[in-house]
C-alpha cells in the first residue's frame, strides 16, 4: 500500500520554500533549519512572514520551572534558547533580502507559528510535539513529563488545500523524568533533522514522495465527509472485489449506520453504499462467511443484545437472522467457529459500568446459540486489555484478538493477545504485540482488519471546524470533538 514513486529527474530543482516565524523570534533550533534552508541544495527561501505571538501565555509556575531547568542542565548548543528576530538577521543576512509573500508559489510553506499560513502546491507543513504545535509560548512534553509517560510523540505533517493532512514523518522519542529540557532538547534537533530529510525526500522522488494522499507509514488517509465519520473498519472479499465496511455516523442524527464501498486498486474508495439501517444506532460490522453465506454482526447496544443478519443480496440487502443473546448491555461482539465451536468474546456493561474494560467468552455449538458464558465472566477486567478492536483468528491452535487499549482515552492504542479458550478452565491471554494511536500519529484508533491483500485501521484526530473551514486542533485532546 506504498504510494509509487515518481522518477526523479536527473537534476532536479531546489524546492521553493516559504516560512512562517513568531514575530519576536524563534528557537535555536528553528534558526538552525533556516540556516540549512540558506545553504541548500534541496530548498530554497523564497519568503519570510512573521506573525504575532500567542495572546496566551503559559502559567508563570511553569515558565519559571522551565527557565530553572534550562538553566540547571541546558548544555551548548542549546536548540530550546530563544533567538531574537535581530540576532537571527546579524547571523544570517540573507533574510533581510528574502519577501514576505513568495514572487511565485511556494512548493511547501514551514509554519512555525499557530496555523494561519497560506496553502502551498505540497503542504503547509508544521509540526507537533505531542499534541501542541513547538511555539514559544508552548508547554509542549510538560504533561508526558509530569504524567509519568516514557515516550513522546513528534510528527511532522502537511496540511493541503483541500483540508486533509498527510503524516510525512513521525518519531516516539525519550522522556527523561527528571528534566525537562533533556526530554525537549533532542526531539528538537530530530525536528531539524526531520525536515532536511523531508525536503530531501520531496525533491529527488516529486510529490509522489508523500505528497499524495498516502500515509508515510504506506495507509492511504481517507477522510468522511464534514458532517460525518467513519469508524471500525472491516474487510471483505466478494467475488474478488474487497469491500471496506464501516460504522458511518451523522453528526445531525446522533447516530451510525453501516455502510460500505468497493476498495480500488489505488486505495480509494467506490462510491459508499447504505448496507444496513435501523432506527438505533449501529458499528462495529464484523462481516463474514459460513456455509455459503453471508452474516453480518453490528454492535447494537442501543437494544442491549446480538444481531446476527444474513445477506440476501450483497452488499446493500440484508435479512435479520437470528438474537443470540438478548438483555444484555455487550457492546463490540465478534465471534470465530473452531471447528463444532463458536467462540465470543465481547464487552459487557455490568451495573452502569463504561463498557472498555470488562471482556466476557463465551461458546455456543452454532452462530444462533445457545451461548454459554465463562463461569469467571468477567474474564479480563483491565481497561488496556479488554474490550475488542477487530476480527479474531485462529494460529497453531490459539485464539488471536485484537484488543482495545482504552488507558488515558478511548482509543489510546490497539494490542493482540493470544488464548486458548475453554469453559472449564481459567481464563489466561498472553500479549502478542501493542501499538500507541500515535505510532499512526493519531489521537486515537481502536480497530483494525485485514483482507484481500489490504489492511485497515481507524484514526482520530481532533480538529476544529468554523463553517465548512477544518483544521487540526491543537489544543489537549479534553476539548476536541470526535
Amino acid at each position: 500500500m506504498m504510494a509509487p514513486n515518481a522518477v526523479p529527474d536527473a537534476s532536479p530543482a531546489p524546492l521553493a520554500v516559504a516560512v512562517v516565524l513568531e514575530a519576536q523570534g524563534c528557537a535555536e533550533w528553528i534558526a538552525c533549519v533556516l540556516a540549512d534552508l540558506c545553504a541548500g541544495p534541496s530548498a530554497r527561501l523564497v519568503a519570510l512572514r512573521r506573525e504575532p505571538a500567542s495572546a496566551s501565555p503559559p502559567l508563570s509556575p511553569f515558565l519559571a520551572y522551565a527557565a530553572q531547568d534550562q538553566a540547571r542542565v541546558a548544555q551548548a548548543p542549546d536548540p530550546m534558547a530563544f533567538v531574537p528576530f535581530a540576532d537571527l538577521l546579524a547571523r544570517l543576512p540573507v533574510l533581510a533580502s528574502v519577501p514576505e509573500a513568495p514572487a511565485q508559489p511556494a512548493d511547501v510553506v514551514l509554519d512555525f507559528g499557530h496555523g494561519a499560513a497560506e496553502p502551498a502546491a505540497c503542504g503547509v507543513w508544521s509540526f507537533r510535539f505531542g499534541d501542541a504545535r513547538p511555539v514559544l509560548a508552548g508547554e509542549t512534553y510538560f504533561a508526558e513529563l509530569t504524567g509519568g509517560a516514557t515516550s513522546c510523540a513528534l510528527t511532522l505533517r502537511a496540511e493541503r488545500a483541500d483540508g486533509t493532512s498527510v503524516v510525512l514523518a513521525a518519531s516516539q522519542c525519550h522522556v527523561n523524568d527528571l528534566s525537562l529540557w533533556r526530554t525537549r532538547a533532542p526531539v528538537a534537533w530530530k525536528a531539524r533533522a526531520l525536515v532536511r530529510r523531508a525536503l530531501q525526500r520531496l525533491q529527488q522522488r516529486g510529490p509522489a514522495a508523500f505528497c499524495s494522499a498516502h500515509w508515510a507509514r504506506g495507509f492511504r488517509f481517507i477522510e468522511a465527509p464534514f458532517d460525518r465519520f467513519f469508524a471500525d473498519p472491516f474487510l471483505f472479499v466478494h467475488q474478488g472485489q474487497t469491500w471496506l465496511f464501516v460504522e458511518d455516523w451523522d453528526w445531525a442524527v446522533g447516530k451510525a449506520i453501516i455502510s460500505a464501498a468497493p476498495v480500488r486498486e489505488d486505495l480509494t474508495l467506490g462510491p459508499l453504499v447504505t448496507v444496513l439501517e435501523t432506527p438505533y444506532h449501529l458499528s462495529n460490522p464484523l462481516v463474514f462467511a459460513e456455509g455459503g453465506e453471508i452474516f453480518l454482526i453490528p454492535e447494537t447496544l442501543a437494544m442491549r443484545r446480538v444481531e446476527v443478519y444474513r445477506c440476501v443480496s450483497f452488499p446493500d440487502q440484508w435479512t435479520l437472522h437470528c438474537v443470540p443473546l438478548d438483555d444484555i448491555d455487550i457492546a463490540d461482539a465478534c465471534v470465530l467457529k473452531d471447528g463444532d465451536a463458536w467462540w465470543m468474546c465481547a464487552a459487557v456493561q455490568d451495573f452502569g459500568g463504561n463498557g472498555w474494560d470488562e471482556l466476557h467468552l463465551f461458546r455456543a455449538p452454532a452462530l444462533c446459540g445457545p451461548w454459554t458464558p465463562h463461569p469467571d465472566n468477567p474474564v479480563v477486567s483491565d481497561v488496556r486489555a479488554a474490550r475488542p478492536g477487530g476480527r479474531m483468528w485462529m494460529e497453531n491452535g490459539r485464539l488471536h484478538r485484537l484488543v482495545q487499549d482504552c488507558a488515558g482515552r478511548y482509543g489510546s492504542g490497539l494490542g493482540i493477545f493470544q488464548t486458548v479458550p475453554a469453559l472449564d478452565a481459567p481464563y489466561v491471554q498472553d500479549q502478542c504485540a501493542v501499538l500507541n494511536s500515535f505510532d499512526f500519529a493519531m489521537n486515537g484508533v481502536h480497530a483494525y482488519d485485514a483482507a484481500g491483500g489490504i489492511e485497515a485501521v481507524d484514526g482520530r484526530q481532533y480538529q476544529v471546524a468554523l463553517g465548512r473551514f477544518r483544521a487540526d486542533w491543537p489544543f489537549p485532546r479534553w476539548f476536541g470533538r470526535h
